[in-house]
């Protein structure tokens, strides 16, 4: 009987350190996506466009199960497009046509099933602010730059698992999230090419979305200081 307890107590020590392992250990993660898209048809030239996205963090697992910590994003898109075709010629828009950048709060809820794997998933809120560029038609010939700006704050839900490819290097892999609250501010501004009077609209807008997007996958890795 005395050795089943000590065996037992043996166990559970075991399994204690093993759970305790993250515990106070501070990271640095980081998420990329890049996209890039190219057009070839026999009638139009070639059109080409770019999505480039980066979203690096640094945490901290309070608990073995807890982790939160500050986040950063930023997105750029571009590229080589035809807008329309007008009386034989092309209308094109070339160059950066968005880019974004914000700063955000997440927590983090792990799972861990052995030694190497497991998920997580948890809320974020997040401060962002975005710019876009695109071309509109005002009446029929009339084209418009319009440019947008948007400051937004909003709260999230993630998820996502990670492997353990070394002690400090792991893999990161997002499997889906959903933006149920957001309050944003627009400003809108269009000038026409032929110098007629353009437009300048603002808007504060409420959205409510509780449906969660999935699977919306990413890669990324995470480093875990010492």
């Amino acid at each position: 009987m005395k050795n089943i307890l000590l065996t037992s107590s043996f166990l559970l020590c075991i399994c204690t350190s093993l759970l305790a392992q993250h515990e106070g250990k501070k990271f640095i993660s980081g998420i990329a996506g890049v996209n890039f898209q190219n057009q070839h048809s026999a009638q139009q030239s070639s059109q080409n466009t770019y999505n480039i996205s980066i979203s690096p963090e640094l945490g901290k697992f309070k608990t073995n199960n807890r982790a939160e910590g500050f986040r950063l994003n930023a997105a750029l898109s571009g590229g080589k497009r035809i807008f329309a075709i007008v009386d034989g010629e092309e209308v094109r828009q070339n160059g950066i046509t968005g880019a974004g950048g914000g700063i955000g709060y997440f927590w983090q809820y792990y799972r861990h099933f052995n030694g190497k794997a497991g998920i997580f998933a948890g809320p974020n809120v997040r401060a962002q602010y975005d710019y876009a560029k695109t071309l509109e038609f005002r009446g029929q010939v009339d084209i418009g730059e319009k440019i947008s700006r948007q400051i937004s704050l909003s709260a999230g839900l993630e998820a996502g698992a990670y492997y353990m490819l070394t002690e400090r290097w792991w893999l990161l892999a997002t499997l889906g999230f959903s933006t149920p609250l957001s309050l944003s501010y627009n400003h809108d501004k269009t000038e026409l090419a032929s110098g007629n009077a353009g437009t300048a609209n603002q808007a504060f807008t409420y959205d409510f979305k509780p449906a969660l997007q999935f699977p919306s996958v990413g890669l990324g890795l995470r480093y875990v200081l010492k």
